[in-house]
């Protein structure tokens, strides 16, 4: 059986991508492609909240391994329906945003966490899937969407550590190879995903006659500046209610307010000219089993 593998990454459209995944699932099952999505995954919370993400790798990958046996349900599922493909689709395998944010380092433990897919993904062909953003963008829109979890630290505690860059993108496909020895690795830019969601899905699914996506289908945007300001004083434990948060969240939308930006020009800067280096480290790849998926067609395509 082939595996499809979309692991996000975090805030690069992947709630975009599942939902259009939820509304073919039906359609794609006639053609052989069984569709996984994170609400099939998702177990009980491990309950150690913040505690969770300062534990040491191995720990925090065995209480990410809680999907796993759902994943082994899935393929068994899949293979007694005679699926050709089963198509899995869940960021939070490649390991927590909040554990980026903290340490402001991309990923640190993905290799872990995907090794302990081998056994479930066989012998057959894997592909895996993953979208990656700018740096300046990504960790500014993940800082703003946690807040509407909770309370946040000062983003300026985290500058130091993200404008380091000591773990780039590079980084994350050199261990998404190494845990997975089987894998193809197939990257795309967010920003160009954007601009062609209808190349996106065909990459995604694997297939090229599939019909044009869904534009009224839910994205999941960064907070303003403003909401994310608000949040951060919401610190009582009433005003911990998830469906409270939100509500303050939508108070504020964008654009009629600004994006939250914590960077200066200079930062800025230096963070994109990274990416863009990034960027072209890998569409000129150091392995045979990575490539970049050039996201050029329009969405109308």
């Amino acid at each position: 059986m082939e595996i499809r593998l979309h692991i996000g990454a975090h805030r690069t459209g992947s709630t975009r991508v599942q939902a259009e995944l939820a509304r073919r699932a039906a359609h794609l099952a006639t053609r052989g492609v069984a569709v996984v999505r994170p609400e099939d995954l998702r177990g009980e919370p491990s309950g150690l909240g913040p505690i969770q993400m300062r534990l040491p790798g191995p720990l925090r990958a065995a209480i990410a391994a809680k999907a796993y046996p759902s994943l082994v349900e899935a393929r068994r599922a899949a293979e007694e329906q005679g699926a050709r493909c089963l198509l899995i689709s869940e960021e939070n395998l490649a390991g927590s945003m909040e554990a980026n944010l903290r340490s402001g380092r991309l990923y640190a433990d993905i290799r872990l966490r995907l090794s302990g897919l081998r056994p479930l993904l066989g012998t057959g062909p894997v592909t895996v899937l993953m979208a990656i953003r700018s740096y300046d963008e990504l960790f500014a829109s993940a800082y703003a969407f946690r807040a509407v979890r909770g309370p946040r630290p000062d983003f300026s505690q985290s500058k130091p550590r993200i404008l380091a860059l000591s773990r780039r993108w590079p980084s994350v496909a050199k261990d998404v190879l190494r845990a997975l020895p089987q894998a193809q690795l197939r990257v795309w830019d967010y920003d160009a995903s954007r601009r062609s969601e209808h190349e996106m899905m065909r990459e995604v699914i694997g297939l090229r006659d599939i019909v044009p996506v869904n534009a009224a289908l839910p994205v999941l945007p960064a907070p303003s500046a403003k909401a994310v300001e608000v949040l951060n004083t919401m610190t009582a434990p009433e005003q911990m209610d998830l469906a409270q948060r939100r509500a303050v969240a939508e108070r504020y939308p964008r654009p009629d307010f600004a994006a939250f930006d914590p960077w200066t020009a200079e930062e800025r800067a230096h963070l994109r000219d990274a990416y863009a280096e990034d960027l072209a480290a890998l569409r000129s790849p150091w392995s045979p089993r990575l490539s970049f998926a050039e996201l050029t067609e329009p969405c109308d395509a």
